[in-house]
């Protein structure tokens, strides 16, 4: 295993729309590892026609496990984490060059650009919206619980947020509202299991309380409504996701839902203001 080279980690499903462009965003890289979970399209043969190494992973219904599967498969010591509707600018590519020839760090977060409805989101916690996405092996590693965030281990790197210095990210399912609405609805299933896996304890009033800091984070906080018409619309998506969650959790492993005898009615409302 060579201390000073780089695999690209690239995971798959049914990403014969985007993979090409990604994989030539990368082609700097020692080795560009696709672990694809049998696509029923031309994913892998793309894939493998642009020099790719492909490994197969069973499909499940969300990354992580075939993430984790992916980063110990890699050849090289330094792995920079990928997905398939994202694009590598050239300074940034020459950046995770930079880091991993002079060792900087052990793990590197990362700036991500976040493309949505056609426009460049900067507000309401989506720039700069950090992930760690390079790093050595052995100091991360996902669990396989839905949009975790894994905690790394060892000397950090933040690298300077700008628009050529980040990921840009062109998600197929955010370009329109019926994308947003069918990735929800997949990923909530695994959301309220993980949430069950929690102390958590549901009350009706969540309901209301949740979705609004939620939608008063994202729009009000954050300055969510800087982005106009797309802020106000996403603000109210993440707000919808969050009831979603809590909706399918309830009806998984709480359908007889407790009282909220503690507070009277009134007390929902002046939650909502105070945000406790």
């Amino acid at each position: 295993m060579d201390k000073k080279k780089v695999t690209v980690l690239i995971n798959t499903l049914n990403e014969q729309d985007n993979i090409a462009d990604c994989i030539k965003s990368v082609l700097w890289a020692d080795e560009i590892l696709v672990v694809d979970m049998h696509s029923d399209d031309k994913t892998r043969y793309i894939a493998e026609k642009l020099g790719a190494r492909v490994l197969l992973h069973k499909r499940v219904g969300y990354v992580e496990p075939a993430r984790n599967f992916g980063i110990r498969k890699a050849k090289n010591n330094w792995v920079f984490v990928v997905d398939a509707d994202e694009r590598i600018p050239a300074e940034l590519g020459k950046a995770v060059e930079n880091i991993v020839a002079n060792d900087k760090c052990d793990v590197c977060w990362i700036a991500e650009k976040n493309i949505i409805f056609g426009q460049w989101i900067t507000h309401g916690l989506l720039w700069p919206d950090y992930h760690p996405r390079l790093f050595k092996k052995g100091h991360l590693a996902w669990s396989n619980n839905v949009h975790d965030i894994p905690k790394p281990k060892g000397k950090e790197l933040y690298l300077d947020a700008n628009e050529n210095n980040a990921i840009a990210h062109y998600s197929r399912f955010y370009s329109i509202v019926t994308g947003f609405v069918e990735s929800y609805n997949r990923y909530s299933i695994f959301e309220a299991d993980t949430l069950n896996s929690t102390k958590y304890k549901f009350r009706r009033r969540h309901y209301m309380l949740i979705p609004f800091r939620e939608f008063k984070l994202r729009f009000l906080t954050h300055g969510g409504y800087k982005d106009g018409h797309h802020g106000l619309r996403l603000a109210i998506l993440f707000a919808f996701y969050k009831f979603l969650v809590l909706a399918k959790y309830v009806e998984k492993y709480h359908p007889r839902v407790p009282h909220d005898s503690d507070r009277s009615k009134w007390r929902y409302f002046y939650d909502l203001v105070r945000d406790k």
